[in-house]
């Protein structure tokens, strides 16, 4: 049975998705089933002629939160038949690994998935990255209507259930096995990284210049464009649709003219009075 391999996506998701499927293909040593989540129309294509519409992702549609695929993960247990273990991934990711190593890291007995701990130290210590998960879809079991109503009567926020907060895990103990950070690092790699996660949403590459690892970004979207998972139209009414910035064939930081230069430094001190706002926000309480 070929590993099934779930992915966030929307409409506007589109190349970041495509760069993100030729790093798994180009890395991958062994077959899996792609599940593509396109939560602009509440669909999951799997493969360019099998879209479906499960009925467990129409009570999703209603409710917006940090993304459009944000809940798709809480049903990918349902969506296996409660059956063997799944992965799941964001779409803003370039996979420098091999996912059959990933799926294959042992499960403490009784965790229902596996994440990265200690991923938003700017928020608190305790919070788990869940844009990767590699899933036990017998155990995993998300009472999404009963988690709702916790964050409605205002016993966690959205984020708090998102990230796993401890607040959350009070009222709804998730038992949760720590993966290594190189599986989902941010914004960031080295030697050791097999999966990059493009997180700031101010710098993605196919949006901003100037992102540290934009290069890496754009080598791997000039060779989707060779192999064939991308395409030149794609592309296209991807820039026409503001999806991805006009001159992004042109490299990370588009033309090296005065504009670049003078660019670069500046977004960068943008960059850091968000964070140094961000900081203030969380450690005042204004934000959870």
């Amino acid at each position: 049975m070929k590993l099934p391999v779930f992915v966030g996506s929307g409409d506007a998701s589109r190349i970041e998705r495509g760069v993100l499927e030729y790093s798994l293909l180009r890395h991958s040593t062994q077959p899996y089933d792609l599940h593509v989540y396109n939560g602009s129309e509440g669909s999951v294509e799997n493969g360019a002629d099998s879209v479906w519409k499960p009925e467990v992702l129409a009570a999703l549609r209603g409710r917006r939160f940090a993304t459009e695929f944000s809940l798709f993960r809480y049903v990918i247990p349902e969506l296996c038949n409660f059956h063997g273990r799944a992965l799941y991934l964001d779409s803003d990711m370039i996979c420098l690994g091999d996912i059959a190593e990933l799926a294959s890291l042992p499960l403490p007995d009784g965790a229902w998935f596996a994440s990265v701990p200690g991923a938003y130290p700017e928020i608190g210590p305790e919070r788990w990255a869940l844009s990767v998960m590699v899933i036990d879809c017998a155990r995993c079991r998300f009472d999404l209507q009963s988690i709702f109503a916790g964050i409605e009567r205002g016993e966690y926020t959205y984020t708090e259930f998102s990230q796993m907060a401890p607040r959350f895990l009070a009222r709804h103990p998730v038992p949760i096995a720590p993966l290594s950070p190189s599986w989902n690092s941010f914004d960031t790699y080295n030697s050791e990284t097999r999966l990059i996660h493009y997180t700031d949403l101010d710098r993605q590459p196919w949006k901003f210049k100037y992102h540290p690892a934009g290069g890496l970004w754009h080598r791997y979207l000039m060779e989707a464009l060779q192999h064939g998972t991308l395409t030149e139209d794609l592309l296209r009414r991807a820039i026409d649709n503001r999806s991805v910035r006009p001159d992004i064939k042109l490299g990370p930081n588009g033309p090296n003219g005065w504009r670049e230069r003078l660019g670069a430094p500046l977004h960068d001190m943008r960059l850091q009075f968000r964070d140094a706002v961000r900081w203030l926000a969380y450690r005042s309480g204004w934000a959870r």
